[in-house]
């Protein structure tokens, strides 16, 4: 009996502590910490128009964006970071030096650290001027055939350097980005992104994140 009592006097005094303890804060737009969405679009020649389609690239990335803090101007200031992956190119050939197939796949990695600024900043809308300065990646990949029907990158082998080039180069570029939070208060929004590069590239994304 008195063990039964115990078990009832800790139970009751396990659900008053949970009681006071209070429930997370509803998400507020106005202090969220950061941005984090997910990137997919296209890269292009500055002087081509963005759908012609032969020499757009497909762009896969994600952007983190924090807060500079929670003041008036503070909140308005973030450092976005992108990182971009775009495919340029795939090619197969025979090589009579090596007498197998062989594969060369070049893509650019874009870096893109950034100051950006709210111009817009409502409970619905961002608007966001962002500027900047990208190291882009030309990088090659090589591939030989394996056994199994499957292509393998040798450029980590000394022997292939000669057919690996890859470069860096620095970038400054400049921008804009829309977001659009459907719901008041809710952190999921949509937007798209413009970015143009001084070295006549441009970039135009949709976006999908949310804020913390």
């Amino acid at each position: 009996m008195k063990r039964s009592a115990l078990c009832i006097v800790l139970l009751v005094m396990s659900l008053a502590a949970q009681a006071q303890t209070p429930f997370p804060a509803p998400f507020e737009k106005k202090s969220a910490r950061a941005t984090v969405d997910f990137r997919v679009g296209g890269m292009w020649p500055g002087r081509e128009a963005v759908f012609t389609g032969i020499r757009t690239r497909t762009s896969l990335g994600v952007r983190v964006a924090p807060y500079l803090g929670k003041g008036k101007l503070s909140h308005r200031l973030s450092i976005p970071i992108t990182v971009d992956y775009v495919p340029i190119s795939t090619r197969e050939y025979y090589d009579s030096g090596l007498g197998s197939d062989a594969r060369f796949r070049e893509q650019y990695v874009v870096i893109n650290p950034a100051v950006g600024f709210d111009i817009v900043q409502t409970a619905h809308v961002d608007l966001t001027a962002h500027f900047g300065g990208a190291l882009v990646g030309n990088l090659t990949t090589f591939e030989l055939p394996t056994d199994f029907g499957q292509w393998e990158d040798v450029c980590h082998l000394n022997a292939f350097d000669p057919y690996c080039p890859s470069n860096w180069d620095f970038s400054g570029n400049g921008g804009a980005s829309l977001r659009i939070f459907p719901k008041e208060n809710f952190p999921l929004y949509f937007g798209v992104d413009y970015t143009g590069y001084a070295v006549l590239r441009n970039q135009l994304v949709g976006t999908i994140g949310f804020a913390f």
